[in-house]
């Protein structure tokens, strides 16, 4: 996706210090460490502060008006909390602050950590108006990981930064914790139930766990500076964004970069998480954003709020924008083609034509062994076009949404494949669906293959992808056992080791070296959309940003 780059003359121009409602002097807004949306144009917002340096306070609201009272738009609030136990030490390092679905005026609100064998809490407040400001009331508060000892301090890399509350099964409260990562440790998100709600015996009972894909790497040192949900309409799956930072002193230079990081699927009264992915959304030069929240209704068109924690510089709150430049336009006509194209069509059948020649060829010829046809299943066997156009239209790169496609088991068959396929079996010859798929997505794709009525769809006949992309070792089990008759794909590797990872030059001169072997035993189905052609074109740096990319595919054309 085209990264969003952000004005910071135009951020810097417009420090947030207004005058709260009510008050005549200017309050400065602290920096903002943490932030959950409470109304529609109110945000409670957590202060970077640490115990035994505070300052101002620990928790603050800001207030979005609507456009139309200039120099007024924004106002900030210092919020004090009520009923604190006196044997509780005040808050220290507040990093992130959710509300709790389905209680409006309730939040949670969390502490980085332990420090010595102290801190490390979530507190329960509630949010009560009165005189027109908003105050917190402690209700009560409860630590999510116990303490290796009692001078347990968290390290840097698994202090909580992110927290999420959201509801599933019968009026349960689930929550979603990051940790932050470093250069040493990965970020990980972490997620359970909440118990003893409206008691003062509140508990978070951990169900499971994950790392942050490595690729956030490639964005920021600090993997997970605060996590957003985006939900579907349905309410049973939700994007997890997340923020990574890079920070190089406390007068910076700051960049930061919001990415989506995987899934969170409710089934009932289960909770999955994915986080296998890290796909850039904005890119935000020269701040520290350490909060993400719902856009408000104030702004239309926004699509997420952001806090900064700019150290020694003035913090910031802004609503963002879907970015409006599509990245995708390259794949528009490549999609086209496969979906509209009649030749397409004719390709297909021409190839499983051609592959139906060359068994009957084969079976007329002694062998030692049963034979066997392998064939690819995505772009071979099942069209995944309509995957493709979610990409377009949602400005998305693969891997983003293909497991939520995959789950649904809907792609269609291409054109002559179950009947060359039913064919091969009905002769004696064993059909093998050798893919890149992930193990994770057996069940759905066996159930793709059984729908669309391919033949032999059953774990023993499908070799998914574990360890490696390089299909050369499942080939090498298939014909222990097997004579491998035929090979069908889209994508050269689906033939033999030696196309893996060349380049462009590389992959023509092998073509040519083998050129007998095609048409014979390797049968080549179009795919224009993706493949290793295109990361040939990108010395398979799949990582470059979309700038970068459209050059390199520019620069690849032949001119005259």
């Amino acid at each position: 996706m085209k990264k969003e780059i952000l004005s910071v003359m135009a951020l810097l121009s417009a420090v947030l210090a207004v005058g709260c409602a009510g008050q005549k002097r200017v309050v400065p807004m602290r920096d903002i460490s943490g932030m959950a949306k409470i109304d529609e144009n109110t945000y409670l917002v957590a202060n970077d502060q640490k115990a035994h340096k505070v300052e101002q306070p620990q928790l603050g609201v800001v207030r979005v008006a609507p456009a139309a009272a200039p120099g007024q738009a924004i106002a900030y609030q210092p919020l004090t909390i009520h009923g604190w136990p006196e044997e509780e030490p005040v808050p220290s390092d507040i990093e992130a602050v959710t509300a709790i679905p389905g209680k409006p005026d309730q939040v949670l609100v969390a502490e980085s950590g332990y420090y010595k064998g102290r801190f490390g809490r979530i507190f329960y407040l509630k949010l009560i108006e009165k005189d027109g400001q908003l105050h917190a009331q402690f209700l009560a508060m409860f630590r999510p990981f116990r303490a290796v000892d009692h001078e347990y301090t968290t390290p840097s890399g698994q202090q909580i930064e992110g927290i999420a509350a959201f509801s599933f099964g019968r009026s349960r409260i689930g929550l979603l914790l990051a940790r932050r990562g470093s250069n040493e440790q990965g970020a990980e998100l972490v997620w359970g139930e909440l118990t003893g709600l409206d008691t003062d015996r509140v508990r978070f009972q951990q169900s499971g766990k994950t790392p942050l894909s490595p690729g956030y790497r490639y964005f920021g040192t600090r993997g997970a500076g605060d996590i957003f949900l985006q939900w579907d309409t349905e309410g049973t799956r939700a994007e997890i964004w997340c923020v990574a930072t890079n920070d190089r002193g406390d007068s910076g230079p700051f960049a930061s970069v919001i990415y989506r990081a995987g899934e969170l699927i409710l089934h009932g009264d289960s909770i999955s998480v994915s986080a296998d992915r890290a796909e850039l959304l904005w890119r935000l030069d020269g701040i520290k954003v350490e909060a993400l929240a719902e856009a408000p209704e104030a702004i239309p068109g926004a699509v997420l709020s952001i806090g900064t924690d700019d150290e020694h510089l003035p913090s910031l709150w802004r609503a963002l924008m879907r970015p409006e430049v599509h990245d995708n336009e390259h794949l528009v006509m490549a999609n086209l083609w496969v979906q509209t194209a009649a030749e397409t069509r004719a390709l297909y059948y021409q190839a499983y034509n051609m592959a139906r020649e060359r068994l009957r060829a084969a079976l007329s010829k002694p062998a030692q062994k049963k034979r066997a046809v392998i064939v690819d299943i995505d772009e071979t066997i099942l069209d995944n076009s309509p995957y493709a156009t979610r990409q377009i239209f949602m400005n998305q790169r693969y891997p983003a949404g293909w497991k939520q496609w995959t789950d649904k088991a809907r792609a269609q068959a291409l054109p002559g494949a179950v009947a060359f396929l039913q064919e091969a079996v009905a002769a004696g010859v064993d059909v093998f669906y050798v893919s890149n798929r992930r193990v994770a997505e057996t069940r759905a794709t066996l159930e793709n293959l059984q729908s669309a009525g391919f033949p032999q769809a059953e774990a023993a006949h499908l070799f998914l992808r574990t360890d490696t992309s390089s299909k050369e070792k499942r080939r090498q089990a298939i014909r222990a056992t097997h004579e491998i008759v035929l090979l069908m794909g889209d994508n050269l590797a689906d033939f033999a080791h030696v196309f893996e990872k060349k380049t462009m030059s590389e992959r023509s001169r092998l073509v040519d070296e083998l050129q007998q072997e095609f048409g014979s035993r390797f049968i080549v189905l179009p795919n224009p959309v993706y493949g290793d052609w295109e990361g040939a074109v990108y010395e398979y740096n799949y990582r470059a940003d979309e700038a970068e990319k459209d050059k390199m595919r520019k620069a690849a054309l032949r001119r005259e």
